[in-house]
C-alpha cells in the first residue's frame, strides 16, 4: 500500500516573542507621578459628574470613594509599566481642556437647572444650587450694594452741609471785621 503524504500547507514563521513585563521606565520626578495622579483623579472627577447628570448617584459616589485610590496605585505603576505612564501622560495632554471642561460643565448645569432642564436638587453634588437660593442671593447683594450707596450719599451730603456751614460762618465772620 503506498503512503500517503498530507501536506500542512507553508511552514507560518512564529513572530518574535514579546517581552512578558511592561518595559520598564526611567527614574521618574515626583512631580511627574504627581501629576499623573492629578490627571487621573479629574478623569475620574468628570466621569462622577457624568454620572450625577444622569442620575447615577450610586456610581458617582463609588468613584467619589474608589476613584482617588486607583488615581495613586496607578501613578506608582506607571513608574515601571510604560503602558499606564502613556496611558496616564496622554491624560496630561488634555488637562488643561479638561480642566476647562471641568469648570464649564457645572455653569452649563446651573444655567439648565435655573431654566427647569435639570433639576438643581439632584446636581448638588456638582456645586449646583437652588435658582430660588441663586435669586435670592443676588437680590440680598443688590440690596446691600444699595443701602451701601445711600449711606455713602447721606454721608455725603451731610459732610457738603457741614462744609457749606463752615463756609458761611467763615464768611459771616470775616465780614463782621469789616
Amino acid at each position: 500500500m503506498a503512503e500517503i503524504k498530507v501536506e500542512s500547507g507553508p511552514q507560518r514563521k512564529t513572530p518574535p516573542r514579546r517581552e512578558s513585563s511592561p518595559k520598564m521606565t526611567s527614574n521618574v520626578p515626583a512631580t511627574t507621578q504627581q501629576m499623573r495622579e492629578e490627571a487621573a483623579n479629574g478623569f475620574f472627577q468628570m466621569a462622577g459628574l457624568g454620572c450625577i447628570m444622569f442620575g447615577q448617584y450610586a456610581d458617582a459616589g463609588a468613584i467619589s470613594m474608589h476613584g482617588p485610590n486607583i488615581s495613586r496605585v496607578a501613578a506608582e505603576m506607571a513608574k515601571t509599566n510604560e503602558l499606564i505612564a502613556k496611558g496616564l501622560d496622554s491624560l496630561l495632554t488634555v488637562g488643561p481642556y479638561a480642566e476647562l471642561i471641568g469648570v464649564l460643565l457645572p455653569f452649563a448645569m446651573q444655567l439648565m437647572a435655573n431654566h427647569k432642564i435639570l433639576p438643581a436638587e439632584k446636581l448638588s453634588g456638582a456645586n449646583v444650587v437652588s435658582p430660588d437660593m441663586l435669586e435670592s442671593t443676588v437680590k440680598t447683594q443688590m440690596a446691600v450694594q444699595a443701602m451701601q450707596q445711600m449711606q455713602m450719599q447721606k454721608a455725603a451730603e451731610e459732610e457738603l452741609r457741614l462744609m457749606q456751614e463752615e463756609m458761611m460762618a467763615s464768611q459771616n465772620g470775616s465780614n463782621s471785621s469789616e
